[in-house]
């Protein structure tokens, strides 16, 4: 038996149940943004074979051949059991390939968390299609550390861009912000406080005038014809200038 069909079935069922469950994929020989290194992390260094497995930034881990559909099962029941320690609120634009997220986190661990704690947003785009063993992929990934402490309670916005973003098909892609921090300062292992798909901002459209079409001067006969004057006139089709759209990391 091998791993990816059973995780899509395990992917389908979850799904039916409503469960906040989400199985996403990456190629280990083409990692995007540093979620391979949350798998180091929570391995500590302990060699193994493929497939390398985390469920929620490193709170499970697992890795190698195994009866993949109950133990891939019991490590996604017990995440599911342990209580989130934050609240995410995202949303996202894009321009062609290009996405710039911003996300605003809010802490709920009950303690203070900050840049000892490793504590760290992630953005994830990701798309339904096959393209190694499963059916959700990994296209682009990037990240950035919380540089301030954030005491239970309050919140943090920050933003996130990723450029040229290797999508094929935008209409079965999301995009996943995960915020993740090291429960123990002493150990390697990270885990994940909360993570949310994030809401597409579509851009409102510009409305422009119309141009009213110049009527033109009549000619007027005389004795020595006074010539035709055409004011110049903008045809129903004129191109429009729009603003190109830009984002700050």
């Amino acid at each position: 038996m091998v791993a990816g069909p059973v995780i899509d079935e395990l992917a389908q069922s979850y799904d039916a149940m409503g469960a906040p469950v989400l199985f996403l994929e990456q190629n280990v020989y083409d990692p995007q943004g540093i979620r391979i290194d949350r798998y180091h992390d929570a391995r500590g260094g302990v060699a193994c074979g493929v497939p390398w497995v985390i469920v929620d930034s490193g709170y499970g881990v697992t890795c190698g051949y195994q009866a993949f559909r109950e133990h891939y099962r019991g490590l996604v029941d017990a995440a599911l059991a342990h209580p989130a320690g934050a609240e995410i609120a995202a949303q996202y634009r894009r321009s062609n390939n290009n996405i710039a997220v911003e996300a605003t986190v809010t802490n709920r661990s009950g303690r203070t968390i900050g840049f000892d704690d490793w504590a760290t947003i992630h953005a994830l785009v990701y798309e339904h299609a096959h393209v190694v063993h499963t059916d959700r992929f990994v296209r682009a990934a990037t990240q950035t550390e919380l540089v301030e402490d954030l005491a239970d309670g309050a919140s943090q916005t920050v933003s996130l861009v990723l450029a040229s973003v290797p999508v094929q098909n935008w209409d079965e892609a999301s995009v996943v912000v995960i915020f993740d921090y090291r429960p123990d300062q002493t150990q390697s292992r990270f885990e994940a406080l909360q993570s949310a798909i994030a809401v597409e901002v579509t851009p409102t459209p510009t409305v422009t005038p119309t141009q009213p079409t110049a009527t033109p001067s009549p000619t007027v006969a005389t004795s020595t014809p006074s010539p035709t004057i055409e004011l110049p006139t903008l045809p129903p089709n004129a191109p429009r200038i729009y603003l190109p759209f830009a984002a700050a990391g």
